[in-house]
């Protein structure tokens, strides 16, 4: 769980900053690049941590699309 947390976390962390500091001072195009790809990783990200890292989620998904008995 701990694993879980952390992973889904630091793209929530690293995009929320990089977008304050936006608010506040001129940032650098490549920051800004950061920041929005931490912003998609923070939209599309958990789903494929939960696939990967939870045992009963991956077994409830492959089941509903057919592909585990």
């Amino acid at each position: 769980v701990y694993i879980t947390v952390l992973l889904i976390s630091i793209p929530n962390s690293v995009g929320t900053s990089i977008y304050v500091y936006e608010n506040f001072m001129p940032a650098l195009d490549a920051l800004m690049i950061i920041g929005q790809v931490s912003w998609q990783c923070i939209h599309g990200l958990p789903a494929f941590i939960y696939l990967a890292l939870n045992q009963s989620i991956r077994n409830l998904t492959l089941r509903a699309l057919r592909l585990s008995k």
